[in-house]
């Protein structure tokens, strides 16, 4: 992975964690929440981000992936779950699709605060659109200077 994907990445999975921060802390205010199990609750949503934990090398096409153990729910013996290289890079790519999903919801809602143009939430929208049908891509530089020059 290449070190700017990296630090997108992390820049993604840090504002998740702001946000379910930001979330769990306004809801420890709501009165009928209140006798919920905050510490359970906050163990729970835990992000953890993946490209920290595990060892990925996509030149070599060599992944060392850690197990994924889940519990049973009848019997509660741990299972354990091992990610091929195909179903990691399906769940890379659509989690880029996410991404890109949530960078046009965020055009569309600064458009709406009256803070871009309305060519600007057009051109930001529909070069969302492309770099969705295009894999492993997502929004560059290069292609906002085409439409400012």
């Amino acid at each position: 992975m290449s070190e700017t994907k990296y630090l997108y990445m992390a820049q993604c999975v840090d504002s998740l964690r702001t946000l379910v921060k930001e979330k769990i802390r306004l809801l420890k205010k709501n009165k009928y929440l209140a006798n919920a199990d905050w510490i359970f609750i906050e163990k729970n949503f835990r992000i953890e981000n993946p490209h920290t934990i595990n060892m990925i090398n996509n030149d070599n096409r060599d992944i060392n992936l850690n197990d994924h153990n889940i519990q049973c729910s009848h019997c509660h013996r741990p299972i354990s779950i091992e990610f091929n290289q195909i179903q990691y890079d399906d769940l890379f790519e659509e989690t880029r699709i996410r991404i890109i999903n949530i960078q046009k919801t965020s055009f569309w809602r600064q458009y709406r605060d009256y803070e871009i143009s309305t060519q600007a939430v057009r051109i930001l929208s529909s070069l969302c659109d492309f770099v969705i049908d295009r894999k492993g891509q997502y929004i560059s530089i290069d292609q906002l200077k085409y439409y400012y020059k």
